[in-house]
């Protein structure tokens, strides 16, 4: 070879050493923004989660209260309903008593008093003792 080829030679290689140092600090260059992108992501996805958390925690505080006011609702129908399905349930066993036994308006109220006391004294239910004055009735004892 020639001293003109071998120096195009050195010439191209040196040329090619500075190409691969620009090509390494491009990549250095790449790797701190891979690195930057990379905190970023975890920085969003750390907000989402935060936001999400937040989102969840609402939701439940939302749901206990709704829950709550259902059953306090529940609790109220109840405090109010119960009583009058029990007179409702009364005044039927009761109805039941006043067809078997004839006598005057101020002695069934009278006998219908005397009938709760037995229920709390015997600790049985006012239907089932109005039962059992109903069935007297059917057989002219009351």
């Amino acid at each position: 070879m020639d001293n003109a080829q071998v120096g195009i030679s050195i010439g191209l290689a040196v040329k090619g050493l500075s190409k691969i140092s620009e090509l390494k600090k491009g990549f250095d260059g790449l790797k701190g923004k891979i690195a930057e992108a990379k905190k970023a992501i975890i920085s969003l996805d750390n907000t989402r989660l935060s936001n999400l958390s937040s989102q969840i925690r609402e939701s439940q505080k939302a749901l206990l209260g709704e829950l709550t006011t259902n059953f306090s609702n529940l609790t109220n129908s109840v405090a109010i309903g119960v009583p009058i399905k029990l007179a409702i349930d009364d005044e039927a066993a009761f109805a039941n008593v006043k067809k078997y036994v004839d006598d005057s308006d101020e002695n069934l109220v009278k006998l219908k008093n005397e009938m709760r006391g037995l229920s709390s004294q015997l600790g049985e239910s006012f239907s089932n003792i109005a039962d059992i004055a109903a069935g007297g009735g059917k057989i002219n004892l009351a």
